[in-house]
């Protein structure tokens, strides 16, 4: 009988404590983001030029999962449909959201470099079956005389593209380690690292896949990876302030936003994302960018007229070729319909974000800058825009070229 009471009141007290969570967290979803947030989200919705079937359904996705902030950039054949910031880029001083505000894109990098390398490959620079390292490889032995395993040497261009150069890195070591030597950690990488496969056989994402890409790039062309990439693919596009992040809280530049991590106790976190070694991911998940500077992009890599795209008809069907090892990945970017549509997600501390091009003629973009909730964040921005454009009551208004922007 005691025993049986005893079980009882650790039943009770078990309880109480899910009682007392789900109370906690459904108080921190009530109180949202910071005092004045909701306003500020009903006074946007009456801004000028709003479209309110677009508002209603973004808006809904903020709220349930607590977002600060939203920005959002929608375009259809090559022409800009709508563009909104939404809620905070800063929740202690209220800093709006605007299309102009930066944020962290995470892995929405990687297509970035994949369009510089693929760039490099049509002007006949290089080539996707060129070996990498070696005496006979693009970088030799710049960074490593000797690799910890031999078989970096038949490392090809198309298998750091693709991420199946049989490298498992531990990226955490990267992201977190602020005592690794920033001059030669690709050589340290070499040295220590065994690969776990063998090059173009299995597929497994690493930043240090375009890390190499990035060092590549700057053996090429003479330029730092960042200012290749600058003044041969995003000037000439019209896309200016886009660059690499700083790591700390107080790098940040004019109009980046604050990046935040929810906790069930601090529910607005805002240290740890500046905790990573996010510059020294710059190729795989270090760029800075604004969601009218990255649907500029999107309309230069899409296929779609009458935008000139950055690579010629032959280069983008190499662009989202994927490899044996993985159907559903192709040079940065994923796709579940045999590349139809292709998007990539960023899923980095404190930012969840999403660019991608349907066959329908839409591209969009989106940015956040909170880490998940709750599960279902990222399929949630996701169904927001299939939602939105499966909206035959919305008016868009007429669409806008990206050549008088």
């Amino acid at each position: 009988m005691n025993s049986e009471i005893g079980l009882l009141k650790i039943n009770f007290m078990i309880r109480c404590c899910i009682i007392f969570l789900v109370l906690l967290v459904s108080f921190f979803s009530i109180i949202g983001c910071s005092t004045g947030w909701e306003d500020t989200i009903s006074r946007q919705a009456r801004r000028a030029g709003s479209i309110p079937g677009i508002d209603s359904v973004v808006t809904r996705v903020m709220k349930k999962y607590d977002i600060p902030g939203i920005s959002f950039a929608i375009a259809k054949n090559d022409s800009l449909l709508y563009e909104k910031g939404y809620g905070y880029a800063d929740i202690p001083s209220k800093t709006e959201v605007t299309t102009n505000s930066l944020f962290r894109i995470g892995y929405l990098s990687e297509p970035i470099t994949a369009m510089a390398v693929l760039r490099l490959i049509q002007e006949g620079k290089i080539s996707m079956d060129e070996k990498v390292f070696g005496d006979s490889g693009i970088l030799g032995t710049d960074f490593c005389k000797q690799p910890h395993d031999g078989l970096v040497k038949n490392i090809t261009v198309e298998e750091l593209l693709q991420h199946t150069t049989g490298w498992q890195f531990d990226d955490n070591i990267l992201s977190l380690n602020h005592s690794l030597p920033s001059a030669n950690y690709l050589g340290w990488i070499l040295q220590t690292f065994p690969l776990e496969a063998i090059p173009g056989k299995s597929f497994h994402r690493s930043f240090i896949n375009y890390l190499v890409l990035g060092k590549i790039i700057e053996k090429i062309t003479g330029d730092s990876y960042p200012k290749f990439v600058q003044t041969s693919i995003l000037q000439p596009i019209g896309i200016a302030d886009m660059q690499i992040a700083g790591t700390n809280k107080q790098d940040r530049i004019k109009n980046e936003v604050t990046h935040y991590v929810w906790t069930l106790w601090n529910h607005d976190y805002d240290e740890e994302p500046y905790e990573i070694n996010i510059s020294r991911m710059g190729e795989a998940a270090g760029w800075l960018g604004s969601a009218r500077d990255l649907i500029k992009f999107m309309v230069r890599a899409d296929g779609f007229k009458p935008a000139p795209d950055i690579l010629d008809s032959l280069f983008l069907k190499t662009m989202v070729n994927p490899s044996q090892a993985n159907p559903h990945f192709a040079c940065g970017w994923w796709s579940n319909n045999n590349f139809e549509n292709w998007f990539v997600t960023g899923d980095l501390l404190g930012s969840v974000c999403e660019m991608a091009r349907a066959s329908n003629g839409y591209c969009w973009v989106i940015l956040t800058n909170k880490s998940p909730t709750g599960p279902g964040y990222e399929d949630a921005l996701d169904r927001m825009v299939w939602e939105i454009i499966n909206d035959s009551a919305i008016q868009w208004p007429t669409g806008k070229s990206f050549d008088k922007l």
